[in-house]
Formats: structure tokens, sequence, C-alpha cells
């Protein structure tokens, strides 16, 4: 970012008060009548926190002043249709930068409405049309460097030379904050505008200071522009151009090369509970399915039919009807399902992932002798197949066969020792078995290795007092880490230390994707953090790890930290989008809460750190 000699100091938590109860509240219940005085109010407190080439700045303006303006400039803007509009603009700025004082020196607007119609008809009107609005961010910056270009801060040349980049990127972070948090990110993101605007002021006589150029359209940006807003209508064009018969051609023939290409695996590892309730001694539900294809309703009608014509065409084609089966298999289909497995293993005895999936769907039947001659089958083919030795101990142990379910386990171990899944299955055995020693010894390793059954490993070992974990209300030293290998959570309640206050929390919810983690009974909390997950719609939380490093890109939560100031009601934050180290990890679902433990160490000057169990109530 360009750097002048001015410097905006104020931050997000200094004008909340401002932006959401006097401009957005008061002014909704007044009808807008109070906004000029909110936008006063705004205007001094920016002034405040702004210093000019070394000195201070004050603004003088009332808001009676500024509601005439926007009362006769708005009256003679709407009866010219808009054509008065620079001119209006104009009105308003030359008032705005005159009651702008620097070291009590008044600053000076030279900017005209006859200056400002061009640029405001080419930038702001005409080339965000043709470009379906995708200019107008280049419109505004243009707007904002005209505006500064013709002030004179305290009588003194001024030159503007913040980046269009820098905007845009403020621009982004601030829709998305403030679409996540219902407008509540607002003040951050005004705070975030006023520093890229005066930041990248350059004021003072030409003989002290060396000034920006001035800012200049870049054609090249605008062809761009132009080109990308033309797209959608010559898109238009072509599809009115071509019948729908040709797309449908296109569209099968794709289709046809996609789906001859490879299968569709149920490859991603989908775990799901088989029971309903937290385990029993020698009870069979618990065992948890791995590679279990969970069904959804997607992405089913259109491939189907695609590949019903494909299949007609070629009959013996194995992969179609494996593809065509998995797709069954996510809607819930099996009967379908099993059709279309089956006549693939017919054309190819030696399709592997077939027979696992028509083995998981006979398990759904609960025909397990049939069930285990597909995964003997799978097996043969991939020999070192974990999912499948983890689903032929669970049929085993469905079975009661659970000398060859631990050897199914113990195989699966032997290939993957870093999923705490299994490990957990096979401590349902050894309990079975009246084995209650290795049956606690790998509750504990699966509470320790983390997937959807660490929250049930858990509640095995507490079952039993002498052998839980550390009490979750103890306190423990913790350590502030960069390095995630490095990171071992304690079984205690969530806590640490928030901007260099002690912190020990009291709640923890989940709601709109944001987890927060706080302390005290008040509406505002002494201390919190907040998590923004950026949940898709859909995505299920239980299960779901996020282990984020300084490498991690973008689409990294966002951290707020909250503390309340000595005799303050209304907490302070700070929002971290980056450089932060974390491993969040989610358990199971149990009553309305969902459990979960955590490890987050900030790059704050007071290193705050938060670490430990938690349980959300899911809102």
């Amino acid at each position: 970012m360009a750097r002048g000699n001015c410097k905006f100091s104020g931050t997000g938590g200094n004008y909340v008060v401002t932006v959401l109860i006097h401009v957005l509240l008061l002014g909704i219940i007044t009808g807008g009548i109070y906004s000029a005085w909110a936008w006063v109010r705004l205007f001094r407190q920016k002034a405040s926190n702004t210093i000019i080439n070394g000195k201070r700045v004050s603004f003088t303006g009332d808001g009676l002043q500024l509601f005439v303006i926007i009362l006769v400039q708005g009256i003679l803007t709407i009866i010219t249709f808009g054509f008065y509009a620079p001119w209006a603009i104009c009105k308003f700025l030359t008032w705005k930068v005159q009651n702008t004082l620097v070291e009590g020196k008044p600053s000076h607007f030279a900017g005209t409405g006859g200056n400002l119609f061009l640029l405001y008809l080419i930038h702001m009107v005409i080339l965000p049309m043709i470009t379906l609005g995708l200019y107008y961010f280049i419109g505004l910056y243009r707007f904002y460097a005209w505006k500064e270009e013709h002030t004179e801060y305290g009588g003194e040349k001024t030159s503007f030379g913040s980046r269009f980049g820098d905007f845009l990127k403020v621009f982004l972070i601030s829709f998305i904050l403030n679409s996540v948090t219902f407008s509540l990110f607002l003040p951050w993101s005004i705070c975030m505008l006023y520093r890229w605007q005066i930041n990248g002021l350059m004021v003072g006589e030409p003989e002290e200071v060396e000034h920006f150029p001035m800012v200049e359209t870049n054609m090249v940006h605008v062809a761009i522009m132009i080109a990308i807003g033309l797209i959608p209508f010559m898109a238009l064009a072509l599809f009115f151009y071509n019948s729908h018969k040709l797309i449908s051609t296109a569209f099968e023939a794709s289709m046809s090369k996609q789906m001859l290409s490879e299968p569709l695996h149920h490859g991603q590892k989908a775990l799901k509970y088989q029971g309903k309730r937290p385990l029993k001694k020698g009870a069979k539900q618990d065992i948890l399915s791995s590679s279990q294809i969970q069904p959804k309703d997607f992405r089913s009608k259109t491939e189907i039919k695609s590949l019903d014509q494909l299949i007609k065409k070629e009959p013996e084609n194995a992969i179609a009807f494996f593809n065509r089966g998995y797709l069954y298999h996510l809607q819930g289909n099996h009967k379908n399902a099993l059709k279309d497995y089956s006549a693939a293993i017919r054309i190819n005895k030696s399709f592997g992932d077939a027979y696992f999936n028509r083995g998981l769907i006979y398990v759904n039947y609960k025909k397990f002798n049939a069930a285990l001659n597909d995964f003997n089958a799978a097996l043969k083919l991939t020999p070192r197949g974990v999912d499948i030795y983890c689903n032929r101990g669970n049929v085993y142990h469905e079975i009661g066969r659970n000398n060859l379910a631990l050897m199914d386990y113990n195989k699966a171990i032997s290939i993957h020792p870093d999923d705490g899944d299994i490990y957990y299955n096979r401590g349902i055995v050894y309990l079975a078995m009246k084995q209650k020693t290795k049956a606690e010894n790998d509750f504990k390793k699966a509470a320790e290795l983390g997937g959807l059954g660490q929250a049930r490993a858990r509640e095995h070992l507490e079952d039993d007092p002498q052998k839980a974990l550390t009490d979750r209300s103890e306190t423990v030293s913790l350590t502030w880490q960069k390095n995630l290998d490095q990171m071992k959570i304690p079984h205690v309640m969530a806590q640490g230390k928030i901007h260099g206050d002690k912190f020990i929390s009291r709640s923890a919810a989940i709601h709109s994707g944001i987890l927060t983690i706080r302390d005290g009974q008040d509406f505002f909390p002494d201390h919190a953090v907040e998590i923004f997950l950026f949940i898709k719609k859909g995505e299920v939380l239980e299960g779901k790890q996020y282990i984020i490093d300084k490498s991690t890109g973008f689409n990294s939560p966002h951290i707020y930290i909250k503390w309340k100031e000595k005799n303050k009601d209304i907490p302070k934050s700070k929002v971290f989008m980056k450089d932060y180290v974390m491993r969040l990890e989610f358990g199971a679902k149990k009553e309305g809460k969902l459990s979960g433990k955590i490890y987050l160490c900030l790059p704050d000057d007071q290193k705050s750190i938060i670490a430990g169990h938690f349980s959300a109530i899911i809102k």
C-alpha cells in the first residue's frame, strides 16, 4: 500500500456506538432525519483520529448545516432526473472540506460540478452499465482520487497514492464479514476504508514533500472490464443460436466421456454412527462404519439420465453401471444400486469397488453372509484396503465372531495406525469380550487421535471416575505455540489468556456458522473468542477439523477476540484473518450440543491463547 505522510489511528471498537446506534439505529427510527447529525458525529470522530503531515485535525460542521445541504441538493438532483448529481456532490464536499481544520487552519476544495461531470458520467454511470457493474469499483476509486487531488488540507497541496488493489481488498473483506455478521462488522469496515484513504495522502508544499503523480485511467483495465461485461451477452446469443438438440447432444457426449473414463468412487471416508446411544458394555450397535455412503439427494436426475442413455448404447459398460449404482446409492435407493453394482460385477469380475459398495448395501439389509462374501472378494483384489478390513470387522462383530473382528481391526491398524476410529471399534469388541484394560487403552488412543469416535471414546473413559481424564474445571498452564505438532490440547474447560487477561470459558454456542466461547453472564462478555467458520449450506460440523498455520490460505476462519477494559461496559475487539495457528476439532452432537476442543494461538502483542474442550449449544 502506498504510504503518504498522513495517518488514521481509529479502530472499529471505537466506532461501534457511532455507526451501529447513531448512524443505523437512530437514523432508521427517525426515518433518516437524524442521519445528518449522525454523520457529523462520524466526521468529527474521523477527524479526531487523523494526523495530516504531523498536525492534528478537527471538524467544525454541524448537523443542521448538513441537513439543509442534503435536503436542497437532493431535491435538485431528483427534479433534474440525476443530471445535477455532480454539482450536488461538490456542494457537499465543499462544505465538508471547509469544516475540516488542520491545526486550526481551514482546508479548501477546488472541485466543481463541471469538472466532475465527465468523470461521473463515464466512470460511475456509463462504464459500470456496460460492464454489468464490474467497473463501478474502479469508478469509485477514480472518484476518491479526484476528490483528494482537488483538496488542500490546511491550505497545502494534496496528492493521492492509495492503490486500487488495496481498495478492492477492503471491499471484499468488508462484504464477506458484514454478510456473515449481519452488518455488525460495519464499524471495522468504515475504519478500514478511512485507513486506506488517509494513509495514502501526501500533504505539504512541493519543496518539502515528494507528491504522488495524478491518478489516471488505465485503458487496459477499461478494455478488460468491457470484455468481461460482454461475455454474458455473447453467451446468451450463443444459447439462442444453438438448438436445444445440439446442446443436448454435446452434453450427452461430454457425460459419456466422463462416465467412461473412471468409476465414481466411494473413496472419501464418510464415517457414520450406527447406534443412537452411547455404548453400553457388550453392545454391538456402536461400531463405526468406515466409508459408509451417506444418502443425499443431489447430482442425481441429470447424471442418471445420461447414464441411462449410455447404458442403452453400451450394455456391457461396467463402469457406467457402477457409476449409476453409486448415484442411486447416494440417493438412498439401495434396490436400484444393488442391481447396478451386481451388473457391473457380472460384466467385470475384477471390479473391487463394486464388490465393496455392494457389500455396504448388504450390511444395510443385514444380509451379513452376503456382505462377507463381497468384502472377501474386494480384499482379494485390494489386499491393503483399510476400509474393507474395517467394515468386514464390523460384520464379524455383528454376527458375534469377535476373534475374527479383532484380526481385521489389527490388520487395518497395521496399515493405517493413525486412524482413531479403528481403535474405537476395536475397543468396543474388547469390551464385548470382557477385556476392559485393552478396551480402555484403545479408547485412550481413539480420544488422542480424534475422529468421529473421539467423543464416544471419552465418554467410555469418563464412565469410570477413577479413570476419567483431567477435570474440566481445573486450570492448567498453557504455552503459546507456533508449531501445530506441539499443540497437545488439555482435557480441561477451554481457557487461557485474551488480550493479556486470564480467561476461563463459561459457555459456548454455534450460531450462523460462528463458534463463540465466552465468559461472563452479561449480554456483552468480559472476554470471548468468536470463530467465523464460513461453513457451506448443508455442511455438517460433526467430526470436522480445522488445522490452520501461517501458510494456510484466504479461506481460513476469521478470529475475533473481545475484552472489556476497566470500567467499560462494551467490549473492545480485534480481528485476525491470518498469521495465527489453530487446531480446532469437533466431536459428536448430543442433545442439541456439539462437543469440541481447541488450541488457538494469536499473533497479537499479548500473545492471546485459548486451549481446552467445550460443549457448544447449537442455535
